[in-house]
């Protein structure tokens, strides 16, 4: 490869289109999944020879990369949360609304207080 392929800085990494790509990602990633602050990763990637606009880049990638992670995972858990909620308030409207009245039964199912003979 001939020298005006290379930025002026010697980072051959700085004309990538693709931040992952870059040889520091993974240390990069490491570090926004464990929630260093940005100037800290900034700093890092300084003494590695990496700065500008390609720290910026991994950084935001990395970044995103986070967010989807986290997205990904808890989505289900949002979906099955709201789903209860969702089945709770069914449940009191029809009790409320359907027979006229919300049974004591419903509340020892539900929460267990009020049950028994209580003190």
């Amino acid at each position: 490869m001939s020298d005006d392929h290379f930025p002026e800085d010697g980072n051959v990494y700085a004309v990538t289109a693709e931040p992952g790509d870059h040889p520091h990602y993974a240390l990069v990633l490491k570090m926004v999944l464990w929630g260093e602050e940005a100037d800290e990763l900034y700093g890092r990637l300084a003494v590695n020879g990496v700065s500008g606009e390609v720290a910026r880049r991994l950084y935001e990638q990395a970044r995103r990369e986070r967010i989807r992670t986290i997205r990904g995972h808890y989505r289900g858990k949002i979906w099955l949360g709201a789903g209860s909620v969702l089945a709770a308030v069914g449940v009191v409207f029809f009790c409320w609304f359907g027979l006229g009245f919300i049974s004591r039964l419903l509340f020892c199912v539900c929460g267990g207080s009020g049950c028994g003979g209580g003190s």
